[in-house]
This record gives structure tokens, sequence and C-alpha cells, in this order.
């Protein structure tokens, strides 16, 4: 056999082959732990550390949510209007000054904010005059909010001075305690007045018993009911020849009453 194979050869791997074994070996022991690393890695949560506090962060996408709301209702609204371009001319005036009204704040509103975002103050801004302006349109669009309610409240009020000042000029037959009664009226002492009508009342039960009072001592009440009925018989024809004239007369009794004093 060695004579046929004159050369000799080992079974055993040559040296290179040994140490190329061992460096598969190595590298397959540290891909196995760099995967073990990785996975613990991943399988442990990251805190994302930011520059911004969490305060200013929460602000910020609350600001942005009511903007997204906003901009619904808007294109809302102008889709709306689109449709129907005359709905807010038939609308009553009140709630058409009110849709006006929020308009002009949401516009001078998102301003406010983006002149914010840039780092300008609005106190600073020409704006501020608007949202001065926009304030006291509020302020008198307010004062009419119970309009709805007006009918239920008093729509008149009765000056009692006046009426006593007109009282006493029309009716000269009053007497010395009356006028001086409206005269307190008039001028505002109210209070005087009730006491000196209840010390009047007080004398006139002590004398009189209680009885019914004399024609010289009438209540303002009687004398402004003759007044307005001596008035209504000037106003309204009469039909007595010898009666008040007033305005409105009667042709045929006129004719009658002048060919008498023709006659005459």
């Amino acid at each position: 056999m060695c004579e046929l194979f004159p050369f000799s050869f080992s079974l055993a791997p040559p040296p290179f082959a040994i140490t190329q074994h061992k460096n598969k070996k190595k590298n397959k022991k540290e891909m196995s732990n760099n995967d073990q690393v990785r996975g613990v890695a991943e399988s442990a949560p990251t805190k994302k550390i930011s520059m911004v506090p969490e305060n200013i962060l929460e602000s910020v996408t609350e600001t942005l949510a009511y903007a997204e709301e906003v901009r619904t209702a808007l294109l809302q609204l102008f889709a709306v209007a689109g449709d129907d371009p005359d709905m807010l001319a038939e609308l009553p005036p009140l709630l058409q000054a009110r849709v006006y009204l929020v308009l002009a704040k949401t516009a001078t509103s998102l301003l406010s904010v983006q002149l914010r975002c840039t780092g300008v103050d609005p106190d600073d801004h020409p704006i501020s005059k608007e949202f001065d302006r926009l304030s006291l349109c509020g302020e008198r669009l307010g004062r009419y909010k119970d309009w709805d309610k007006a009918p239920l409240r008093p729509s008149t009020k009765i000056n009692k001075r006046g009426a006593a000042r007109v009282i006493s000029h029309a009716l000269p037959q009053l007497t010395a305690e009356q006028r001086e009664s409206l005269r307190d009226i008039s001028r505002g002492n109210e209070a005087r007045m009730v006491s000196f009508t209840d010390k009047r009342a007080r004398k006139k039960r002590k004398h009189q018993g209680g009885g019914s009072s004399s024609s010289g001592f009438q209540s303002v009440r009687q004398a402004a009911e003759e007044f307005l009925q001596k008035a209504a018989k000037e106003l309204v024809m009469c039909t007595d020849p010898d009666g008040p004239r007033g305005p409105l007369r009667n042709l045929a009794d006129m004719e009658e009453h002048e060919q008498v004093e023709q006659e005459t």
C-alpha cells in the first residue's frame, strides 16, 4: 500500500481549520448574547425624556382640541349659510346680533392665539382695541337678553310727580288740603303726604264720628272722576243746547240753535 502511494498523509484536520471552527463557535456565542441583550432591551419600557413641561403639553393638547371644535362649528355654520344666504337676515334682530357678535369674538380669539404662539402679546397689538369694542357690544347686548320675558313685566311706569302737577292744574275746585297733598307728591315728599293724610283722617273721625265726608272735603279721586266726566261731556256732543259745547258738535243742533236766535 505504501508502495502504491509513496506519500503519506494524516487524518487530523489542519491547524487553520481548527482556528476557523473556534472562531465560528465564538461568533455564535456572541450573537446569542447580543440577541438576549436586545430582547431584554426591547421588553423593558423606554421612558422618553422631553424638555417641555407636562403641564404645557397638556395645555397645548387641550387648546388644539378646542380649536378643532371651533373649526367644526364654523364649517357647519358656513355650510348652512351657503345653502340659504338669507338665513341670517330672516333671524330676529336680537338673535342676529348675537350671531354676529359670536363670529367676531371667535375670529379675534383665534387671532389672539396665533399672536401668542408667535411670541406677540395681544395687549401690545392693535387688536386690543377690537377686544375692548367687542366687550362693550357684549355688555350692551346683555341688557336685552330678557326681551322674551318682557310681556311678564310692567312696560310703563307712572310719574307720580308729573301726574300730581297735572291734576293740581286741571282741577281748580280742589281744597287747600288737597292742593297741599298734591304739592307734596310733586316735590317727592310722599312720606309727609301719607302722615298728613292719616292725621287728617283721624281728625275727621274724631269730629264726625266716622260718618261720610262732606262735599267740601272730597278726595282727590272723586275730584278727578268729576273732572273726567266734565271732560267727556265737552268732548262728546251734548243733547242739551244750554250745556257745554266741545269740538265735537252736532251740526243739526247748531243750525236749529242759529234759527232760534235769528227768530228772536
